[in-house]
């Protein structure tokens, strides 16, 4: 028979077991998955944005200790936080489009990803799906992104935004500027032209030019 002193130490060794654990586990519940992964990495510096796409699983885009730009893609599961893949590294000078997979549940997954400089992209299509973009980082530049299964995009396009001039209104404010405070008087008419004009537009047969004339008091 065991004695009494050896079936104390035994309970009490696996109730303090239990704690530890159950003390370990509320801990990494708490804690963050920017914390967990600055914590756990050894390339990470400085976490640019986080972003849950899907439940319980995050991409966290981050700048490492040489200063590339990369992303890591994060499960969180009972006991803490399990990094399913890095991808990267790309910085302001090479910029491109990067796609890396991963296994989650045992399916085959994948991450698309890139660096936006120029302002005028309003959107990234990845084979005519329409990628995220994170437009609220402090250095100057965007990301765009997109998660899927199955075969990896290979066509991306870019859509840029309209970028249209006004001559007249130039005009307008050019003469305001040099008016020094004056007032004006605007007169604005229509008359028929043969001439090539700056607002003129044109149909068949007629063409009607919009004048504005402007007299400084």
């Amino acid at each position: 028979m065991e004695s009494i002193k050896y079936k104390f130490w035994k309970y009490l060794v696996v109730i303090l077991t239990i704690l530890v654990v159950g003390i370990f586990l509320l801990i990494n519940s708490r804690q963050s998955v920017e914390d967990f992964f600055l914590k756990n990495s050894n390339e990470a510096a400085e976490i640019l944005y986080r972003e849950e796409f899907k439940t319980d699983r995050y991409l966290v885009f981050y700048f490492d200790k040489e200063g590339y730009i990369s992303c890591a893609v994060i499960k969180k599961n009972l006991i803490g936080y399990q990094v399913l893949r890095t991808s990267g590294r790309l910085t302001l000078e090479t910029k491109g489009y990067l796609c890396s997979f991963y296994k989650d549940k045992g399916e085959n997954q994948w991450l698309d990803w890139g660096i936006i400089t120029d302002s005028t992209i309003e959107n990234v299509r990845a084979d005519g799906m329409l990628m995220n973009i994170i437009d609220n980082i402090p250095y100057g530049f965007r990301i765009f992104w997109l998660t899927g299964s199955g075969a990896e995009p290979v066509n991306h396009t870019e859509g840029r935004m309209m970028i249209s001039s006004c001559p007249l209104y130039d005009l307008i404010w050019n003469a305001v500027n040099c008016a020094s405070n004056r007032p004006l008087v605007f007169s604005i008419g229509k008359r028929k032209t043969t001439g090539s004009r700056v607002g003129t537009r044109s149909n068949t047969n007629r063409s009607v030019y919009f004048g504005v004339s402007m007299n400084v008091l």
